[in-house]
């Protein structure tokens, strides 16, 4: 509760401030792909219409404000990684639309996976909603206008025209009846129309960053735009030909903002920044009531199967997978492809150009002959033979695939493996259930027997045999075996499992352990005990514990069912079983001086988003200031690790580590440089602008090259092996899986919401 009231008590000075101000502040969002509510997943949480809403509530009166948003709003297609049926899929599409218009958005362009559903299935339920879109370059067959092309806004005494563009690029089947027309030859043909109407002018480009750098190379008369589509800056807003261009966060988990003043009449922008909309802000209760109340029916279970063409596993699920489906006609399903895509066009595949060629084929077939696309898969499945061959057997065209794979092929495929990468998914076969992991091994009986767990309606569940291994037979307090098909249960041996947890943390580590502990044994007692009891106090006496969480088993376990998978990991002690130190995560640290307000991060020089990283912190000069950075790396400096991505980032970290302790007031200066080009191996360049004479400062490397060794060692003590990680105050590390759960980790979000 004190968390919320900080949280509220900001919000209400943020408001405050925008009342006071003049000038124009944009807000963007986009890419909400029907997020309609805020996920609590571990990874990048938050976002949410209702959360959205209470946010701008508190952003006072509408006056200085455009709220704007690029598109991609529709659940469903390649970008949304919750989808639920095509069904299921469309009502959160209209939960998006109804809800957009009550959080009174401005503008909202039209994305190439909005017009899924139909062009005219958007537009009426925009028009029913009154939902502001427009679109420059969507057109009917007839030639007319699909959209409203652009929209005259006065805010603050200005004309603020908004228009949008949308991609031609088509990534996956859209409304045929829909015409993408050519983007800039569109806006050039209202461009002289829309600029005599207004004083400034908004593009909402739905290209991409490369397509709408081109844009703003042809159309340097834009004020503003905002990229939506694929997107490589991770900054709020950067320069493009002297024209701001906004981000914003992906499932409306982040918002970027700009304040805008005249000078010169001109639009300059005066600040810029982030707003997260994060699992703490309080739900619109207005919002949530109609939003909730747009839900239909039962949602239709999806199957989503992610495999490699040519990958031995992934066919012989798919043999089991295609039988499913016969069996289950009424559920949703898709086959997805794993790969990886470099600059939008380079597609690859862990089995070569013949498994891209290949999976190429697969989409030709799914989407030119879509009625025969599951007798494809079901003839594939069946036999061992090719794709070229099944072709023939089932009288395709090959010449007719030949040129719908070199139209469309690249494309296709590349939102395939961008959807896989997106989710993480690396293994074939993976499959998601309802957009869950299943775990267990992919056979036929298998997925009938969980289905029928799911709802037992089916006519096959009574024919099914209870279990199947022993994984099947579970009751709370008891062992069971699967014996001939049938589950057979004794009673468990009973034990105590105490968990003694920090008072309060960011994070909470122990969730997966007390988890896995429930799985193994079936008659364990959870017990968490809070450091500052008496009982807390006592076991830390006890058992000398240094760092938590700290796990206790009491000695029955020693008789139990499983205990032979834990026992190595184990120190017999005092009346106790406890893990050894670095079987499970530590992430607070109780022999550790309170250093209170002292911030350290830990970075992987190598992060894939290291420049994100290191370029927002710099804008927010007073946290930059008090914040220590240093290396972080997986591997102990003493291997010989030469001329390996390990060994390299060894000899990044040491110059850190030696910037810090000898060039202390250079050190973030150095890391301003490296964010330029990280791992750019003249990096000694850098020195001279930091009037650091080459030599000296190697000369000063190499006598200190003990430090990467020591450091080892604090990594190790921390538990730290993720490339990113927070200790605060000097006792408490917390984990941030992406710049923007740092962001939130460091701007205290988060602070009390998980306290215990």
């Amino acid at each position: 509760m004190k968390y919320t009231c900080i949280v509220f008590s900001l919000l209400v000075v943020v408001a405050a401030v925008f009342a006071a101000e003049e000038g124009i502040t944009v807000v963007a969002s986009g890419d909400t792909h029907g997020m309609v509510q805020a996920c609590d997943c571990t990874i990048e949480p938050g976002g949410g219409l209702a959360k959205r809403s209470f946010f701008l509530n508190t952003m006072g009166g509408r006056k200085n404000l455009l709220l704007l948003d690029a598109g991609g709003f529709s659940a469903g297609g390649l970008y949304d990684t919750y989808t639920e049926g095509r069904e299921a899929d469309s009502i959160r599409t209209e939960q998006t639309i109804v809800g957009m218009e009550l959080l009174r958005y401005d503008a909202i362009g039209v994305g190439d996976d909005d017009l899924q559903y139909g062009g005219e299935w958007l537009l009426q339920r925009a028009k029913a909603a009154s939902l502001p879109l427009v679109s420059a370059n969507c057109f009917r067959e007839n030639g007319s206008l699909l959209f409203t092309p652009y929209l005259i806004l006065n805010k603050n005494g200005k004309r603020i025209a908004v228009t949008s563009v949308v991609t031609q690029e088509k990534l996956f089947t859209g409304d045929s009846k829909v015409i993408v027309n050519d983007p800039l030859n569109s806006l050039k043909k209202i461009w002289k129309e829309l600029r005599a109407k207004s004083d400034y002018q908004i593009v909402l480009s739905h290209l991409g960053s490369s397509k709408t750098r081109e844009l703003l190379d042809s159309l340097p008369d834009i004020d503003l735009a905002i990229n939506g589509h694929r997107k490589t800056e991770t900054n709020a807003l950067s320069m493009v030909n002297n024209i701001p261009v906004m981000q914003f966060g992906f499932q409306g988990k982040s918002l970027s903002y700009a304040r805008l003043v005249e000078k010169e009449k001109k639009l300059i922008v005066d600040k810029s920044g982030w707003y997260f909309i994060s699992n703490d802000l309080p739900d619109d209760p207005k919002v949530s009531a109609i939003i909730d109340a747009l839900k239909k029916g039962k949602q239709t279970d999806v199957y989503d199967l992610y495999i490699m063409s040519q990958c031995p596993y992934g066919l012989e699920a798919l043999v089991d997978f295609v039988k499913f489906i016969d069996k289950n006609p009424d559920i949703d399903w898709n086959i997805w492809f794993i790969g990886s895509v470099e600059n939008d066009s380079i597609l690859s595949s862990l089995h070569g150009p013949a498994e891209v060629r290949e999976e190429m084929m697969w989409l030709a077939v799914k989407n030119l002959y879509p009625s025969r696309w599951f007798e494809f898969l079901k003839t594939i499945a069946d036999s061992s033979i090719t794709t070229e061959i099944t072709l023939k057997k089932m009288d395709l065209a090959q010449a007719i695939i030949d040129s719908w794979i070199v139209k469309n092929g690249v494309s296709q495929l590349a939102g395939h493996y961008l959807r896989s990468d997106r989710v993480n998914i690396k293994a074939s076969p993976t499959l998601l259930i309802n957009n869950n992991p299943y775990e267990k091994q992919l056979t036929l009986e298998r997925l009938l027997k969980n289905r029928c767990e799911g709802n037992g309606t089916e006519k096959y569940c009574d024919s099914l045999p209870q279990c199947i291994d022993n994984s099947d037979c579970r009751q709370k307090g008891k062992l069971g075996k699967c014996v001939n098909k049938k589950c057979e249960f004794v009673e468990a041996v009973k034990f105590t499992f105490t968990v003694l947890v920090p008072d309060s943390s960011r994070q909470k580590p122990e969730d997966m352990v007390i988890a896995t502990t429930e799985e193994l044994f079936a008659g364990v007692t959870i017990e968490k005990v809070a450091m500052s009891t008496q009982k807390g106090k006592d076991i830390i006496r006890q058992y000398q514990v240094d760092a938590l969480p700290f796990y206790l088993f009491s000695r029955d376990v020693k008789q139990a069912y499983n205990f032979e998978q834990v026992e190595k990991g184990l120190v017999d002690k005092n009346g106790g079983l406890f893990f050894k130190k670095g079987i499970v995560r530590s992430n607070y640290f109780l022999k550790r001086s309170m250093e209170k307000g002292s911030i350290v991060l830990f970075v992987d020089p190598f992060f894939k988003d290291i420049s994100g990283i290191l370029n927002s912190l710099q804008k927010d000069t007073a946290l930059y200031k008090r914040i220590t950075i240093l290396p972080m790396f997986y591997d102990d400096p003493q291997k010989d690790l030469w001329g390996t991505e390990e060994g390299f980032r060894h000899e990044e970290a040491l110059r850190w580590l030696t910037m810090e302790k000898f060039f202390s007031s250079k050190a973030k200066s150095y890391l301003t440089e490296y964010a330029k080009s990280p791992g750019n191996s003249y990096w000694f360049r850098s020195l001279d602008g930091l009037s650091i004479p080459s030599d000296t400062f190697v000369t000063t490397l190499r006598a200190n090259s003990d430090a990467l060794l020591e450091h080892w060692k604090l990594l190790l003590q921390l538990s730290i092996r993720e490339p990113v990680a927070v200790l605060f105050d000097n006792r408490e590390t917390a984990i941030a899986g992406s710049k923007s759960e740092l962001e939130v980790l460091l701007r205290g979000r988060g602070k009390g919401a998980l306290s215990r």
